[in-house]
Order: C-alpha cells, then structure tokens, then sequence
C-alpha cells in the first residue's frame, strides 16, 4: 500500500500504551520525529468502540484519541480500501498533564478534512493528502428545496460549480449544473472577501460541498482557487505547530495585545473611553482643551495599533480635524489626515477622510 502522510493542521490527542515492560517509546528522546500508522481497530477490549491503533513498526504504541477516533475509524478504513496506509507524523514531549511522565503528541487533520479530500474524483485527489480551503456561504434558506434535490439521499456532496460576480461586485453567485445553490459575501469574512477577489481576477469554476446538518438544514461551503489554478481547487497554506510551539504563539500574541492595551490607556483609560468628554468641551466651545485631549487620544490609537497591526478607526481623526478647523489651523489639519492615510496603502483610506483632505489641498 502507498503511504499517505496526514499532514494536516492540527494535533490530535493520542494516548500511549503502557506495556508491563519498557516499550519502543521508552527509547525515543523526547522531540525526535518519528513515524506511526493509524490501523482501525474494533473489538471488545474498546467496549465495541471504534478505536485507531498507533503503530511503531508493526508495534502498538497508542491510540487515537476516542473524541476523534470514533469519526476517523470508517475514514482511514476508506483509504486503507483504495490501496492508502495512512501515516502520521509524531514524537515524543514532557507531559502537560500533572503526573504525567511524557506524552505522544501527533500531526493530523481534522475528519472533516480527510473526509472531504476522499470524496474527490482520484484524478483530482491524487495520492498526496492535503486540507481544502472551504469558504462559508451565506446560510441560504432560500436555497433549501435546490440544495435538498442536489444532495438527495447523502449527507455530503462534492461538486463542480460556476462562479458568476454580482451586480455589486460584493457577492458570488453559487451554481450546480446551472441550479443556484448559494451565495458568497465578501462581508462576511475575510476568507470569503478573498474568495470574491478570486472570482473578480476570473475564476469562474469552482467546488462546492454540500453538507447536511444534524437539524437536515443544508449548508454550503465553497473552494475556489487563484485565477491562474486549472483545477479550481484551492488547497489550505501547510501550517502546523505542535503544542508547545501553538502555546509559545499564544502566549505571545497574549502579550503582544497586553502591550496594546497598555499602549491605548489615556490618563488610564482606553482612549475610546474618552469620546464623551470631547464632546463636551466641544460643545462648551474648549476646543483647545478638546484638541489637547484628542491629541492624546490620537497618540494612543496610533502606538496600539503600531503593536497589533490593526487600521485604526477614523473617528478620533475626524473629531481632531474638525476641532483644528475650528481654531484655524490648516496644517494641523492636514497634518492629521496625512497621518491617519499613510497607514493605507496609496489611494486607499475610508472616503470621508480622503475627501476631506482633498478639498483643503485643492
């Protein structure tokens, strides 16, 4: 059989098993990558569950862990049908749990995943595993009685379907064999603004998976691929972490928006915090007392937005240009509206400050 590697994006739990006597594992340094084969196991010593065997060389060293193996079980089966053993990369790390020696962490993919790349046609799966980026139609009610004639009898369908822009240049239309199933919003998501680009830049074919739900509601979730991809198939970015490596992410990106949230405190409150009292020395005609405050409210959007990469909202941009209006200098108003913009890129920026700046220029 041909091995398939489950080089997927996450990393399932695995429970080892602890022989009377030292086992293979025993041997291994903790952190060397080593490779195990997922076996579907059943019987009475799992209750009648269906269990995953993990094998080192022919030698049980663990199990899938009975969250996912349930799911996991017919699917490896499946593949061990179309002449596939299925891989999995692993090793060994101190445990996390206290008590606990060393634990076998594993890289692996969610059943969804697999599940999906086994419903392709072969000519289009291949013999190389890989996860499908699916992005999320709108729910689509309107949809139910074409998506129920589609689907019929089955619980999942992958297929071709035809990618056509909308009128607004904002949404995707979703058909098979010309039956509209779906729609795509770019407002719903990133992924899904990404994915009507795709469709704008020419790609007009793509896949849907048509899915029914445990309430029998049919969702949808389309792939579609750069313009320049014949297959319309758009694979997921390989990126996988193991745990610690996911916790050392975390842990940073913890801190990193702590640092942000420090970074946003106006006289030890988020600079948001202050939009009421701007507007009341506006309306009290203290516009330097306003400017002086928003000043600062300004620094602090800018430096926590320096730290998490986010666009800062143009509110507190707008109020400081209207009190420098008021008080008559031009170029602190330019200077403000300058500086929100240079934060996007040439000729982008909300409409409201472009033109703004543009009219005291012209």
């Amino acid at each position: 059989m041909k091995d398939l590697w489950m080089h997927g994006s996450i990393s399932p739990s695995a429970e080892t098993y602890e022989p009377d006597e030292p086992g293979v594992l025993d041997t291994i340094t903790d952190g060397v990558l080593f490779e195990v084969e997922a076996v579907p196991t059943a019987g009475a010593e799992f209750d009648n569950r269906r269990a995953v065997s993990l094998l080192l060389r022919g030698e049980l060293v663990g199990y899938l862990d009975s969250d996912i193996a349930g799911d996991m079980h017919p699917l490896i089966r499946q593949a061990n049908s179309l002449g596939f053993a299925v891989k999995m990369t692993a090793r060994m790390h101190a445990a996390y749990i206290p008590g606990w020696d060393r634990c076998l962490e594993l890289r692996g993919t969610w059943p969804s995943h697999l599940r999906a790349w086994l419903s392709l046609p072969a000519q289009l799966r291949g013999t190389e595993f890989f996860e499908i980026e699916w992005v999320r139609a709108l729910w689509g009610e309107e949809f139910q009685t074409q998506r129920h004639a589609i689907l019929s009898g089955t619980d999942q369908l992958i297929t071709e379907c035809r990618l056509t822009l909308h009128a607004n240049r904002a949404e995707v239309d979703v058909s098979v064999s010309q039956i509209p199933v779906a729609t795509i919003s770019a407002g719903y998501d990133d992924e899904c603004a990404d994915a009507v680009r795709r469709v704008e830049s020419g790609q007009h074919r793509g896949y849907a998976k048509l899915r029914r739900t445990d309430d029998g509601h049919i969702v949808v979730g389309v792939s579609i691929a750069e313009s320049d991809n014949t297959t319309g198939l758009q694979h997921r970015p390989e990126s996988f972490l193991w745990p610690d490596e996911q916790e050392a992410e975390e842990a940073e990106e913890r801190a990193r928006f702590e640092r942000a949230r420090i970074a946003a405190l106006v006289d030890g409150k988020d600079f948001n915090a202050w939009a009421d009292t701007v507007q009341t020395l506006k309306r009290g005609g203290k516009n330097k007392a306003a400017i002086g405050l928003l000043e600062r409210m300004l620094d602090a959007q800018h430096a926590a937005c320096s730290i998490t990469g986010d666009l800062p909202a143009a509110w507190v941009t707008e109020q400081a240009a209207i009190v420098y209006r008021k008080l008559g200098d031009n170029q602190a108003e330019i200077a403000v509206l300058q500086r929100y913009l240079a934060r996007f890129s040439a000729g982008r920026g909300p409409d409201k400050i472009r033109t703004r700046l543009r009219r005291i220029l012209d």
